[in-house]
């Protein structure tokens, strides 16, 4: 807590404005959790868009990145996306060598 200029009690005091990555409770400043942001000052924490994660204490949305896609879906601009019909996707490392014993399946994903 910090107290206020000329303050004549511990009733004058008040707590500091949080830094980015934490926000203000009763008790003083807390982290931000995983998936969550917020700039300095903040009073709550904003959470990362659907498709988006953060590591806990992050300070913008800048920090939000897209959490990899599971199986039967791929990774597009905008995020995750269905698998076209007669595709699929799955573990990269299985993708690639898949494609490098039969090159002609390339054809599949474009």
């Amino acid at each position: 807590m910090v107290p206020a200029t000329g303050s004549t009690s511990k009733d004058d005091c008040y707590y500091a404005p949080c830094l980015a990555g934490t926000f203000m409770t009763n008790t003083g400043c807390q982290q931000c959790g995983d998936n969550t942001f917020s700039g300095p000052g903040a009073s709550s924490c904003t959470n990362c868009p659907d498709d988006k994660a953060s590591p806990a204490g992050s300070t913008s949305g800048d920090d939000c990145y897209y959490v990899p896609c599971s199986a039967g879906r791929f990774m597009t601009d905008s995020g995750c996306q269905q698998c076209r019909e007669n595709t699929f996707s799955g573990p990269v490392l299985l993708v690639l060598v898949v494609l490098m014993t039969r090159p002609h399946l390339l054809d599949l994903f474009l």
